[in-house]
């Protein structure tokens, strides 16, 4: 096989959605931009020294690829130079469509003793005036809306002296805050042209990036009743799950020299005025006659929200699970989850909960999967990192006591191709295998879709003309290729870019494909692959393991 390690690396990707997908792609693209940078030195007048200028590319959903650009100023008059230059970043394979550039440090390339790895350039400026600073007195956050070809981002920078005013960092991002020093320190300037100026406002020393965010509940969340929920910075992976509810909201997150964006610092508030941090768990608790959740995004210790949603709660006709059972009065048998766990996929189990996930405890071999939300009918989570196909023991615990057990398998999908670029005419084979699914118990095989993950309607969507079997019928998983490379390259079988496989009991379960791939024109290609479980929910048993409670 000849598909080289380094190609593979960046080129096999994880989309985590409802089962479990996996990408091929060998062409990594590169996006650029062009920095225009003005300097407006009021200080001294002097030519500063050369500068880098970092920015970043983001997908709106935290996915982000920076580079940097060094900028050679060339003077203008009247102390104003200017400069520009192109930086080019990475765009790989599951980062999405790009959005925005983000303009971050600009900063001069000469070390000081503040700031050891280069400086403001404001900073290494000096005033004719002892008594005062040379500092940044006008900025302009970047935010350029990406068009592939035709992106160019302005930032105009204005140095004043400014009498007791600190060095300012000038780290530019969407979102920042602009905190504005009082007028009595503005106007005590010996520049004429700064002490017109009433305030002197300076950029964050905390980078900030306008971000959209989810927090992602039960759908079937109830008046008077406990849940958790979790906020989360990839709000679109959750869209699609029938059984969560996702109330999105934009966010200004803080941002890492590497345009990776966190929640640190952002709270949630709840209707009972409860601040959670957004970071972790979120208890939600409404009262019996509430018809809406409102939710407030706020920064630790402000009172002013960031952005504020309200989610309306409706009693759905039915539950899956009677609520009239608990945790403590309910059998083994009350609690079903999927036979099938898909790699990187999110995971539920159904039965009679509290509702506050700080309790519940999902262990995939004694190892504690990630929970993202609950209530009092079913806990929604995904696998511990690095768990590997094959057969595995789920258990569910709340506090101190063992729920249920089950046997479950671990499927995970194998992508690859014998050539991963290939000149106009050329063919190539791709090779997708299901791994794990021959540790699904015989027993297991019975037909079923897990309706809170994919929903019939959803199926229908991916697989047109394809129906789950039901529960008398044989079970079977659904492998689906698609080509996301019609314009440059053919799938054999193909219809309308799309191969379904259905994978059923025995040894074709984990059997090898084949798939040809002849290419229209020079490049590389891109495959998405799917695996969808259609088996039915398996009923919990009493824990195996001696070890477990």
């Amino acid at each position: 096989m000849r598909l080289a390690n380094r190609c593979f690396s960046v080129a096999l990707a994880l989309v985590i959605i409802a089962w479990s997908s996996s990408s091929l792609q060998c062409q990594i693209e590169r996006k650029t931009t062009r920095i225009k940078l003005r300097v407006n030195n009021q200080c001294n007048s002097t030519k500063p020294d050369e500068v880098e200028v970092q920015s970043w590319l983001n997908d709106g959903r935290g996915n982000a690829s920076g580079g940097s650009a060094t900028i050679q100023l060339t003077p203008q008059g009247n102390g104003v130079f200017e400069g520009s230059a192109t930086i080019s970043v990475p765009w790989g394979p599951g980062l999405g469509d790009p959005k925005d550039w983000s303009i971050g440090k600009i900063r001069s390339t000469t070390g000081y003793y503040d700031y050891p790895d280069g400086a403001p350039i404001c900073a290494v400026i000096t005033c004719k005036d002892r008594t005062c600073k040379c500092a940044n007195t006008n900025g302009q956050p970047a935010n350029v809306n990406y068009k592939a070809g035709k992106n160019e981002q302005v930032i105009e920078i204005t140095c004043g002296c400014v009498t007791n005013a600190p060095i300012i960092p000038v780290d530019y991002w969407p979102g920042n805050s602009k905190p504005v020093y009082p007028e009595t320190a503005s106007a005590a300037t010996s520049s004429p042209a700064v002490a017109a100026t009433s305030a002197v406002v300076a950029a964050s020393a905390v980078a900030y990036t306008a971000t959209l965010v989810g927090v992602v509940l039960p759908s079937d969340t109830q008046p008077g009743e406990v849940a958790s929920a979790t906020v989360v910075t990839d709000p679109a992976d959750y869209a699609d799950v029938p059984g969560l509810k996702v109330v999105e909201a934009t966010v200004p997150l803080a941002t890492d020299s590497h345009g990776t964006v966190s929640l640190d610092g952002v709270v949630l508030q709840t209707p009972d005025g409860h601040r959670q941090p957004a970071t972790g768990r979120v208890l939600l608790q409404t009262a019996a006659s509430a018809t809406e959740l409102a939710l407030n995004f706020l920064r630790s210790g402000e009172d002013s929200p960031l952005a504020a949603k309200t989610v309306e709660l409706t009693r759905p006709a039915g539950a899956a699970v009677s609520t009239t059972a608990t945790p403590a009065t309910a059998a083994v048998s009350d609690y079903h989850a999927s036979p099938v766990c898909g790699e990187g996929a999110l995971q539920v189990i159904h039965g009679p909960l509290g509702g506050d996930s700080s309790v519940t405890r999902v262990l995939v071999d004694d190892k504690p999967g990630a929970i993202v939300a609950e209530n009092r009918r079913a806990v929604y989570w995904r696998l511990p990192e690095n768990t590997a196909p094959g057969a595995h023991r789920l258990v569910l615990q709340e506090g101190e006591k063992t729920l249920a057990s089950f046997p479950v398998a671990v499927v995970g999908l194998r992508l690859t191709a014998d050539r991963l670029t290939l000149v106009k005419g050329e063919t190539t084979t791709v090779h997708a295998q299901v791994l794990g699914a021959d540790a699904i118990p015989d027993s297991a095989w019975r037909g079923g879709l897990e309706t809170a993950l994919i929903d019939a309607a959803h199926l229908q969507k991916l697989a047109p003309g394809v129906r789950a079997p039901n529960e008398k019928q044989p079970g079977a998983i659904l492998l689906r290729l698609e080509n996301a490379s019609s314009q440059s390259v053919d799938l054999a079988g193909a219809k309308g870019g799309v191969i379904l496989q259905t994978l059923q009991k025995g040894s074709s379960a984990g059997a090898p494909f084949t798939y040809k791939v002849t290419a229209r024109e020079a490049g590389g290609f891109k495959i998405n692959a799917n695996i969808i479980p259609m088996l039915a929910p398996i009923a919990g048993e009493a824990a195996q393991n001696a070890g477990m409670r």
